[in-house]
C-alpha cells in the first residue's frame, strides 16, 4: 500500500537547490539530490534523512486533476501547480516526504494536502506535522519492530 500528499501552490521554485534552502530553513535533517533540474523530477528521488539514505516518489502532477479529486477537501481556491509525493511502508520515507513537502509549502506559498487525513494543511501546519512524525517516529520504530517479532514467533498452521 502506498501514502501520497500533495503540495499545491500558485508558483514552483526554481530549482531543487532552492527547495533544498527551505528545508535547512526549516531545520529539517533532509537533503536531496541538487544533480537534476526541478522540473525533471519523476518517480524515485533518493535523499538523505537523519544521515541515512531514504526516499519516495517525487512528481508534477496536475493541480486541477487533484483538486477535482479531492474536492469534499473544499479548496477554497484554484491551485495552480502541483507536486505529489508517494512512498510505502518504510515510516523514514513518509517522515522524508512529510519534510520535504512541508518545506516546499512554505517556499512556494502553498498548501499540503494529506490524502490519508483528508485535510489541507497550512505550510506552518504541514511544518509541524513533519516534527510531529519524526518525535514519533522511535516509537513507531519500536512499535513496528515489537509486532514484527511477534509475527515471526507465532506458530505456522
Amino acid at each position: 500500500m502506498s501514502m501520497e500528499i500533495y503540495t499545491l501552490s500558485e508558483k514552483q521554485l526554481d530549482s531543487i537547490a532552492d527547495w533544498q534552502k527551505a528545508i535547512d530553513a526549516a531545520g529539517f535533517a533532509l537533503t536531496l539530490p541538487i544533480d537534476r533540474p526541478l522540473s525533471a523530477l519523476r518517480g524515485l528521488l533518493p535523499i538523505q534523512l537523519l544521515g541515512s539514505q531514504a526516499g519516495f516518489e517525487c512528481d508534477h502532477w496536475d493541480a486541477r486533476d487533484i483538486q477535482e479529486t479531492y474536492a469534499e477537501v473544499g479548496f477554497d481556491r484554484r491551485w495552480q501547480y502541483c507536486l505529489a509525493f508517494r512512498w510505502g511502508a518504510d515510516l523514514k520515507d513518509c517522515l522524508a516526504a512529510y519534510m520535504a513537502a512541508a518545506a516546499y509549502s512554505v517556499a512556494a506559498s502553498g498548501v499540503v494536502l494529506d490524502c490519508e487525513q483528508g485535510k489541507l494543511l497550512k505550510p506552518q501546519q504541514a511544518v509541524k506535522a513533519a516534527r510531529d512524525i519524526e518525535q514519533q517516529l522511535p516509537a513507531m520504530e519500536k512499535a513496528l519492530r515489537s509486532a514484527m517479532e511477534k509475527f515471526k514467533r507465532r506458530p505456522r498452521p
